[in-house]
C-alpha cells in the first residue's frame, strides 16, 4: 500500500515539476487572423462530400498517413529492425510503410504530447487507452483538380474569400495543394497540433512533418517559411452539444484555450501550421475498442449508412454515419503571385535547391549548443536527439483545467516496474 501511495506521489511531484518547466507557446505562433463562417458548405455540396465519403470506403488511422504519399526521409536515423510479427515494442515507434523498421510517426509530435499529458482533458488514462483515442482515421489527396465537386466547392466565392482572408495582403495567390477528410469514432480526439508547414526546400515530401513542425516552433527556419490557409468544414449531420468534439485553439497573449462547436456546415479558415488547435474529445465518455499501432487498424463503410472497424481484418466495432464526427479539410499555400507558385512547384519536384536533412539537424545542433543544451561533439542517438527536438522547442499548451498537468496513468508503460500499481487506479 505504502508502495502504492508512493508511486502516487511521484506522479503528482512530476506534474508539478512539467507545470514548473512548461515553456509558452512563442510569440510568433499568436495572434493571427482566424475567421468562422456559418454555413460556409452548402447543404447540397455537404450531402454530395458525404457521400463522396462513403464512395471511398476505406479509411485509415492518420498513422498511416505514408500510405498516401511517399517522404524521401521517413525518419532522422532512429530506425530500429522491425520485431517479431511486425510489431514494435518501443512506445512510440511504429512500422514503416514497407514493413521492415521501426519509426517515429509522422506526428510523434502530437501522440507524445497527447500520451505525456492527456491531451486537452487533461485525460488520466492508460497507453492503450489513449493511443486508441488519437487514431482518427482519414484520407489524403494531393490532387484536388481530379474532384470536380470538391474543385468546384473552393473555387466558390465564399471559399475563396475565407481562404484569401487569412493569407497575407501581399500573398493573394492561393495554389491549392490538398484536401483531407478526416474521421473520428466516439471516443476520439485530433490531438494539439500545428498543420504541417511547408518551407522553400522542405516539405512532407521530404522530411517527417514532426521534423517540420519543430521547425515552424524554432522561428529558425522563419526566412523559408510559406503562408498556408487551412479552410474545415463539417460534413456530419448532427447537432448536439453534449458530444463535444468542439474545435479548440490558442492564439492569444493570455494563451488560453478557445472553443466553437462542430456545427454542420460551419467552416474555419486558419493558418493551421501557424495556430495552435485541436479537436476535443468527441463523446469523450465512450470506451472505444484498442487499436494497436503494429496492425492495419481500417474504418470501412458498408452499405445501407453502416460502418465496421477492423484491426487486421479483424472487425472490433460497427457504427453508422451518425455516429461519426466527419470534416473536410481544404489546404492552399499563399503566394504573391503565380511565378512564386511555379517556382515552388518547380521546387518540390526536385527542379530547385532542396534543404539536406543534414544541414536542418546542423542548424538545431547549433542552436542547441548556444542554448547550452548539447555540447560540441556529444554523442546522442538518432532517437534521443529527436526527443530533444520536441522537448525543446515544440511546446504544446498543457491540459487548461488540470490539476496535475500530467498523464500518470503513462508511467506503467514508461517505468514497467510500476504498472501494477498505475493499472489499479487507471
Amino acid at each position: 500500500m505504502l508502495k502504492g501511495l508512493s508511486f502516487v506521489l511521484v506522479a503528482v511531484l512530476a506534474g508539478l515539476v512539467v507545470l514548473h518547466n512548461h515553456k509558452a507557446i512563442p510569440p510568433h505562433l499568436l495572434n493571427h487572423k482566424i475567421l468562422f463562417i456559418p454555413d460556409l458548405i452548402p447543404s447540397e455540396a455537404a450531402d454530395e462530400l458525404l457521400q463522396m465519403v462513403k464512395t471511398m470506403k476505406d479509411f485509415p488511422t492518420n498513422n498511416a498517413d505514408l500510405k498516401f504519399y511517399k517522404t524521401m526521409h521517413e525518419h532522422i536515423g532512429e530506425a530500429q529492425p522491425i520485431g517479431a510479427n511486425n510489431t514494435c515494442e518501443h512506445p512510440f515507434l511504429v512500422p514503416s510503410p514497407d514493413k521492415t523498421l521501426c519509426i517515429l510517426p509522422g506526428r510523434i509530435d502530437v501522440a507524445r504530447h497527447y500520451m505525456r499529458t492527456g491531451g486537452v482533458e487533461g485525460a488520466k488514462k492508460s497507453y492503450n487507452k489513449l493511443l486508441s483515442s488519437v487514431q482518427s482515421f482519414g484520407r489524403y489527396m494531393f490532387n484536388v483538380s481530379e474532384y470536380d465537386l470538391v474543385k468546384n466547392l473552393f473555387a466558390s466565392d465564399d471559399f475563396q474569400s475565407a481562404a484569401k482572408s487569412v493569407c497575407p495582403a501581399d500573398k493573394q495567390m492561393l495554389d491549392p495543394f490538398q484536401f483531407n477528410f478526416i474521421i473520428q469514432i466516439p471516443g476520439q480526439t485530433v490531438a494539439m497540433h500545428l498543420d504541417a508547414p511547408y518551407f522553400w526546400g522542405a516539405s512532407r515530401f521530404q522530411f517527417p512533418q514532426w521534423l517540420l513542425a519543430t521547425m515552424k516552433f524554432s522561428n529558425l527556419f522563419q526566412d523559408r517559411y510559406v503562408d498556408q490557409v487551412q479552410v474545415v468544414g463539417y460534413l456530419h449531420k448532427w447537432n448536439d452539444s453534449k458530444r463535444d468534439g468542439n474545435f479548440v485553439y490558442w492564439n492569444t497573449e493570455d494563451q488560453k484555450m478557445q472553443s466553437i462547436p462542430p456545427t454542420p456546415r460551419y467552416g474555419v479558415s486558419v493558418d493551421g501550421a501557424k495556430v495552435l488547435h485541436a479537436a476535443a474529445a468527441y463523446q469523450p465518455d465512450t470506451e472505444m475498442p484498442f487499436l494497436d499501432k503494429s496492425k492495419d487498424n481500417l474504418l470501412q463503410y458498408q452499405g445501407e449508412d453502416k460502418w465496421i472497424l477492423t484491426s487486421d481484418g479483424k472487425t472490433l466495432s460497427e457504427y453508422t454515419t451518425d455516429d461519426l464526427r466527419v470534416t473536410i479539410v481544404y489546404r492552399a499555400r499563399c503566394f504573391a503571385t503565380e511565378e512564386e507558385i511555379v517556382k515552388f512547384r518547380d521546387m518540390a519536384t526536385g527542379n530547385g535547391e532542396l534543404l539536406t536533412l543534414e544541414s536542418i539537424l546542423d542548424t538545431f545542433k547549433e542552436d542547441l549548443i548556444k542554448r547550452g543544451r548539447l555540447t560540441r561533439g556529444q554523442e546522442i542517438s538518432s532517437l534521443d536527439f529527436a526527443f530533444m527536438l520536441m522537448d525543446e522547442y515544440t511546446t504544446y499548451p498543457l491540459p487548461p483545467n488540470a490539476i496535475i498537468p500530467v498523464n500518470y496513468c503513462m508511467l506503467g508503460k514508461l517505468f514497467p516496474q510500476t504498472d501494477v500499481v498505475f493499472s489499479k487506479i487507471c
